[in-house]
């Protein structure tokens, strides 16, 4: 029976720790997207900067009907400011286009 309660014990304890390594995971990654979510909302030619994938994640997040057209608009900006960047030209966004990465921001 005591080596029951010590298997039982030293579960328990791993569990504790594997929520305590969640919970400080939780934070970090809270840190990071409000970092992320200042940037954009500065400065929304750091768009270029995110990786599609984690556009992708971010997106599935949302507490909205139409995730994949907005991962679309979203892309296609970033496509358009990464041409400005990278390549020089001097291609503007449309009404639409504004329109949609404040609604992004706004559901981030």
């Amino acid at each position: 029976m005591e080596v029951f309660k010590e298997k039982i014990i030293k579960l328990i304890d791993k569990e504790i720790d594997f929520l305590e390594l969640d919970k400080n995971s939780t934070k970090d990654s809270n840190k990071e997207l409000e970092k992320l979510y200042e940037n954009l909302n500065s400065n929304f030619e750091d768009l270029t900067y995110l990786k599609a994938e984690d556009l992708k994640k971010l997106i599935n997040r949302f507490n909205i009907e139409d995730k994949d057209r907005l991962y679309k608009e979203m892309i296609t900006i970033k496509k358009i400011l990464t041409m400005n960047k990278d390549y020089k030209s001097t291609l503007r966004l449309f009404k639409k286009d504004k329109e949609s990465f404040n609604y992004f921001l706004e559901n981030f």
